[in-house]
């Protein structure tokens, strides 16, 4: 059961490793290494990014703190056949800042540094990671824990 248990993860890690960084087009050239991302200094976190994001198109997450923390939650359906048809959240923690227009994703556990360039467009975040897809994320309202 552990072992059966230690795959489920690690498909998950893997499925939110995809879902995250997307997938190439196979006439796209990949690098073997990821791109090191690096931080500039005197990058901030704008208070019109801070808050609840969920993806218009995939249900992917994205919560962006004050504090610079960040975490990206994918919601991942595992085979019926084997778990009884559960879903399951994969988080991915990280940290976050800007600037001049880029948003920078750092400190993963397991996934290389990103950065996007991003935009607000009718109170929507987009985020173009330079390729022929941008993410699209709409601002969640989140009631106070009672």
């Amino acid at each position: 059961m552990k072992n059966s248990r230690q795959h489920v993860y690690l498909l998950l890690g893997i499925c939110a490793t995809q879902v995250f960084l997307g997938c190439a087009d196979s006439s796209e050239v990949v690098p073997e290494e990821p791109a090191t991302v690096v931080v500039p200094e005197g990058a901030t976190k704008p208070a019109e990014l801070i808050g609840h994001w969920k993806s218009d198109s995939s249900g992917q997450e994205l919560n962006l703190s004050e504090d610079g923390s960040a975490e990206f939650v994918n919601h991942v359906s595992i085979n019926a056949a084997n778990t009884g048809g559960q879903k399951m959240e994969a988080k991915v923690p990280a940290k976050w800042a800007t600037k001049n227009g880029t948003l920078y994703m750092y400190d993963f556990k397991a996934t290389p540094a990103v950065s996007y360039k991003w935009s607000m467009k009718g109170g929507k975040l987009e985020l173009d990671p330079g390729g022929r897809i941008k993410l699209v994320y709409s601002k969640v309202e989140t009631k106070p824990k009672s």
